[in-house]
């Protein structure tokens, strides 16, 4: 019975994934579609500022009640980390591909178990060290250093996966006792002003098809974090971890049809190791995880 019952949150939690995937691959279509017309910076602050609003509704109905927590430095701790990955990503997005940018950002789980070994002393075996070193080796593949030079958008991405690695181990630790609508309204509320100091020089008058824009990447930006959330609540994390991968999928499809973009191969291969070694970390996580 009980395994019924996890093979059934498993799979609630792998359609949270493939949710949040296809609403991250979305929202960040509409940040490179902005990109030449609203600086990635402003686009962030404004991504907040609909994300507050679109999120309203819910604060009235529950009378605030659902910003009640114990954990509001891990929330703003999150919420720090998470505004790099919003900077460095956004603005990275406006230099190069939706997908290239994509298959960089796997590598924000690798970042992550580099995190639990240094911050949180983990013990991480031989197996796991091969699969990080393959993961990270694999980003030369998508970048080719030595046939062209390393982007600086490239490189960004590099440094939004490390602050996001960090906000999903922050993310995780919250999900044990807070409520996805909860975690999803603090990041908001922390995002918003630490954008707006970046964004300030920056900002300008937004005419009407801008702001259409703006609410697409903010409804769905915000309902990724939600999704993702309910994804981690739901199932275990070497369970759903795998699904991420469609976000690649999602990235060229709207890359293909919004910018005529197609990757190539490297991109999806590259892409691909690493996201296997992500997977495989993950499956080693649970398998060495206490019963």
């Amino acid at each position: 019975m009980n395994k019924i019952i996890l093979e059934k949150s498993n799979f609630k939690g792998a359609f949270f994934m493939i949710l949040s995937a296809a609403s991250f691959a979305a929202a960040h279509a509409g940040v490179r579609e902005l990109s030449d017309q609203v600086h990635p910076f402003a686009t962030a602050f404004y991504r907040n500022i609909f994300g507050i609003i679109f999120l309203l509704p819910w604060l009235l109905q529950n009378n605030f009640v659902v910003l009640k927590t114990k954990h509001l430095k891990l929330h703003i701790l999150r919420g720090v980390l998470n505004s790099g990955f919003m900077l460095g990503f956004f603005f990275a997005l406006s230099l190069i591909p939706i997908a290239e940018a994509t298959a960089l950002n796997f590598t924000a789980p690798l970042f992550a178990s580099l995190l639990a070994v240094i911050v949180l002393r983990e013990f991480v075996g031989w197996r796991r060290w091969v699969a990080l070193f393959i993961g990270f080796a694999s980003t030369l593949i998508i970048l080719q250093p030595g046939t062209e030079i390393i982007s600086f958008g490239a490189i960004l991405v590099l440094f939004a996966s490390l602050s996001w690695a960090g906000s999903m181990i922050a993310l995780k630790k919250l999900s044990n006792t807070e409520s996805s609508l909860t975690s999803t309204l603090y990041l908001v509320v922390v995002l918003t002003p630490v954008t707006f100091i970046f964004s300030f020089p920056h900002l300008n008058v937004l005419d009407l098809e801008q702001i259409v824009w703006l609410i697409e990447v903010a409804v769905t930006s915000t309902m990724a974090q939600y999704f993702l959330s309910e994804s981690l609540k739901n199932g275990d994390a070497s369970a759903v971890a795998p699904y991420d991968f469609s976000r690649l999928i999602w990235a060229a499809i709207f890359g293909y049809i919004l910018f005529g973009e197609v990757p190539n191969i490297w991109v999806w291969f590259g892409g691909a190791l690493i996201f296997a070694s992500v997977a495989y970390i993950s499956y080693r996580e649970a398998k060495n995880k206490p019963t």
